[in-house]
């Protein structure tokens, strides 16, 4: 049986500003998230901005989403 801690990790999720967002992942730039979120904003890809929460004027990926939302992507190979 799993503890309340590791339950409530679970449960939670990180924020992480999108400047701020190669300190905790290598992949993508911020550069590249706020293309991603201007692209999601003109229909793009909408299952996007499910990824990301505005608070005031920061803007902030949602860890968790943004991992289901990359296991959701179709695979791409490269020629």
């Amino acid at each position: 049986m799993a503890d309340k801690s590791e339950q409530q990790n679970q449960r939670t999720t990180r924020y992480i500003p999108v400047a701020k967002f190669n300190e905790y992942h290598p992949w993508p730039t911020p550069r590249a998230i706020r293309n991603r979120i201007h692209a999601a904003r003109r229909g793009a890809d909408p299952e996007f901005l499910k990824c990301i929460k505005k608070v005031g004027g920061r803007v902030l990926v949602d860890e968790r989403a943004f991992i289901a939302w990359l296991k959701n992507q179709a695979d791409t190979e490269v020629a």
